[in-house]
């Protein structure tokens, strides 16, 4: 047998000779990658060059890995990738090195620049030891990614919605929105309502989260403009006398269109700086016994920057002046400059948020969740940090606020200059923005009425109530011809299901005074307002004018396809209109597992066509829900399912079930099947998460 064994590995080098594996290589295959649950997202992603290959194994063979975990470093290259990370709005006196940020790295490796754009970035704290050997947690995988679609400025629409996972009571504000980000976007999930934030991420889970960063990026992509023209350079001044040493670097703006503006900010920078060096050069001179006794304590004002933000719209950035009288060590103050470049006028911070928001209050509250994190580093009591006001220092970089104390304000002079970053919206406060949030506020209203309007009432009740639930929101001329033709108006058409609400599922401007919203009508039962879950959805086009500075529904059209909509095990399935008055039929699945006498089973759910009769059956449409092990179990060939030789085929998921059509479903070719295969071909099982699992929240985000 031994001998047989090796005969068929001879053989095999024979038929694959060497040059095989350097085509398997580029072709992007991996030998341990196959039967792998990630084997098509590990593909994509290496495709895309997200990621690389891990080596060769002993036969040659590219390997991915997927089973190993993944370190900092590697993170951060692979982000580096995923969101093309570049300086943004950030400028530098002189090209940042790794070392500028952190101490245990080493310049020129091959993490080095990736490493450098995430500390720019904000998507790892720029400070203290990188630790870029140690394997990263799911936790900091969602933190990092939800800093960066802020640092590019990404707004991604969705639901708000709080996924409820029982491990993550204890995580901080900040890592909670991060959860709530990649939750409702899926980038992240958890399963068995857990989250295991604390779990480290292997090579596997992260091709499935990149591909779906780079899904959304490019769904939404970065809106990026002109490349400002305005530069910041420095003039030096430099003295020297046995009294005191001047070393400064005074800023000067360089390339405003507004030259009597540029003049004046320049003018205000050179002042600042001269006024310190002369109040220096006279506290000098009141201490020149003391300065020049035995040994010298020579006095010193230096002043350095080395970075700055700038758009078209502002220029921020900082100048750190170090000034030594004696003693064991100087002292750093660092001002901030914010500028308005088209009034030239100097930003607050009530400038950078919309008029009446609780700025004050939720700085606050980043602050206190930063200083928890390691609360030896601050003073306690009444030293320690009290509150921000209006006058709090503060400057600019990517997507970020950062506000800052200085040394002794809220901890030792050892923990030198503290930095807390806070982001901000991706863009100011506009008219665009309030638009779309008027808009689909008045979607959200309209579909709370729509249950109030029972289309079986009398006429002229109906009449009057669409009066009365919708005249202050759709056009008098809609209006008008639901009046006069209530069998197109939209309403409750039976006592159950009754349409409870309308889900926006995209928004479309089509001129600074028209919106599209699409969206489905959410119905429900008792059953449901009980037990979660929806009874169904029904897709809807709505257009919305803007007349009179008011918006109106003007335009409601409604999909006469039928869905079916299963809360329980989260999925909703579209099917055409002449499938209206389909029947559900529940029923069980069966299979045998390899590894033990154990028979396993899970729901079988068959939508059934109107038409069907005993006499003239038709084609079901056949529905397995599998649990994630269940159907891991099947991808492994330990459970076998049906009698055919070929595994069901997926539908699709969400993060507690697999939904798949079983093999060989239409074997007897009954009437109608080749119209469910034109269904299922469209691909119209939509998975989302059961509505047992979570609930709609209010998400700081």
């Amino acid at each position: 047998m031994k001998k047989l064994v090796c005969y068929l590995v001879l053989a095999v080098f024979l038929l694959f000779p060497a040059g095989t594996a350097s085509a398997e290589l580029s072709s992007g295959t991996f030998i341990d990658i196959q039967g792998h649950w990630a084997a098509n997202e590990i593909e994509a992603a290496y495709k895309q060059g997200l990621m690389q290959g891990a080596g060769v194994n002993e036969f040659g063979y590219n390997t991915f890995a997927p089973e190993e975990k993944v370190n900092r470093f590697q993170l951060a290259v692979v982000l580096a990738r995923a969101f093309d990370l570049d300086y943004g709005n950030m400028r530098f006196m002189q090209e940042p090195k790794a070392s500028d940020y952190y101490y245990d790295l080493r310049e020129e490796a091959w993490y080095s620049q990736a490493v450098v754009l995430g500390a720019i970035n904000r998507l790892f704290s720029p400070e203290g030891n990188f630790a870029g050997e140690e394997n990263v947690s799911r936790i900091e995988v969602a933190r990092s990614i939800y800093k960066a679609f802020q640092a590019k400025g990404i707004t991604v629409p969705m639901i708000m919605l709080m996924p409820l996972y029982d491990d993550t009571a204890q995580l901080s504000r900040d890592d909670v929105n991060a959860v709530v980000f990649v939750s409702n976007t899926g980038i992240m999930k958890g399963n068995d309502n857990l989250f295991r934030p604390y779990d480290s991420i292997k090579r596997a889970e992260l091709a499935k989260v990149l591909n779906q960063c780079v899904k959304l990026i490019a769904m939404n992509p970065v809106q990026t403009g002109p490349t400002p023209a305005v530069k910041l350079e420095y003039k030096a001044v430099k003295t020297s006398s046995p009294l005191i040493n001047i070393e400064l670097n005074i800023p000067v703006i360089t390339g405003l269109q507004d030259e009597k503006t540029q003049a004046r900010l320049n003018e205000v920078m050179e002042n600042d700086a001269l006024q310190r060096q002369d109040a220096m050069i006279k506290q000098a001179q009141l201490d020149s016994d003391f300065i020049l006794a035995e040994p010298y304590h020579t006095y010193e004002i230096v002043s350095r920057f080395n970075q700055y933000y700038v758009t078209r719209d502002r220029l921020s950035f900082y100048v750190d002046y170090y000034t030594y009288t004696g003693g064991a060590h100087g002292m750093t103050d660092r001002v901030a400059y914010n500028f308005d470049l088209n009034t030239g006028r100097e930003l607050a911070l009530s400038d950078l948020f919309a008029p009446g928001s609780n700025y004050i209050e939720m700085i606050n509250e980043r602050v206190k969740s930063i200083i928890e994190l390691d609360p030896d580093v601050y003073f306690e009591g009444e030293q320690g940090f009290q509150g921000i006001n209006e006058e709090q220092r503060f400057y600019l970089e990517n997507g970020n606020l950062i506000v800052y104390f200085l040394q002794y304000e809220i901890a030792p002079y050892a923990a030198g200059i503290r930095t807390f970053p806070v982001a901000l919206p991706s863009a100011p406060p506009n008219q665009a923005d309030s638009d779309e949030a008027a808009v689909m506020q008045l979607v959200a209203d309209f579909g709370s009425k729509l249950k109030n309007v029972s289309l079986l009432a009398p006429a002229e009740t109906v009449k009057n109530s669409l009066q009365e639930n919708y005249g202050d929101l759709v056009s008098p001329r809609l209006l008008d011809k639901w009046q006069n033709e209530p069998d197109n108006a939209p309403g409750r058409g039976t006592s159950s299901p009754w349409p409870e609400r309308i889900e926006i599922t995209a928004m479309e401007k089509l001129s600074d005074y028209r919106y599209e919203i699409k969206g489905d009508i959410i119905t429900m039962t008792s059953v449901e307002m009980v037990n979660g879950g929806v009874a169904g959805r029904g897709p809807i086009i709505l257009e919305a004018e803007k007349t009179d500075n008011r918006w109106l529904i003007t335009s409601y059209e409604h999909d006469d396809a039928a869905v079916y909509s299963n809360g329980e095990y989260g999925f909703a399935f579209y099917l055409p209109e002449s499938w209206q008055g389909y029947s559900i039929i529940t029923e069980k699945w069966e299979g045998i597992d390899s590894e033990s006498p154990n028979i396993e089973n899970g729901p079988l759910i068959l939508i059934r066509h109107p038409q069907w009769t005993e006499q003239n059956p038709r084609q079901d449409i056949p529905i397995m829900v599998f649990t994630h092990h269940q159907w891991n179990l099947i991808q492994q060939e330990e459970l076998s399912v049906g009698a055919a030789p070929i595994p069901p085929k997926e539908l699709g998921r969400n993060t507690k079930y697999v939904f798949a059509l079983p093999a060989r479903y239409n074997f007897a070719f009954p009437s109608g099947y080749e119209e469910v295969e034109k269904i299922l071909g469209n691909n119209p099982l939509k998975a989302f998460e059961p509505e047992s699992s979570i609930k709609p929240v209010e998400a700081n985000i």
